[in-house]
């Protein structure tokens, strides 16, 4: 089983399409809610900087998180 989850401002179907084209998704294999961010950066969005931001992830899952993979 799979889980599509979408952030969107409401359920309509414009807010609903809005979210996609924004990028504002994601996808997960369990009940894993995920909040994202580079700075003021929401997950999906594109933008410019000269450093890298500080990233945060507020994850809440059906456990304890174990590891963060580093992506290098």
């Amino acid at each position: 089983m799979a889980y599509a989850l979408i952030y969107a401002k409401d359920t309509t179907r414009e807010a609903v399409q809005d979210a996609l084209r924004k990028r504002h998704t994601y996808a997960s294999t369990d009940n894993i809610v995920l909040d994202f961010r580079l700075g003021d950066h929401f997950m999906g969005e594109e933008f410019e900087a000269t450093a890298v931001p500080p990233a945060l992830a507020k994850i809440t899952g059906t456990a304890p998180l174990k590891e963060v993979p580093d992506p290098q």
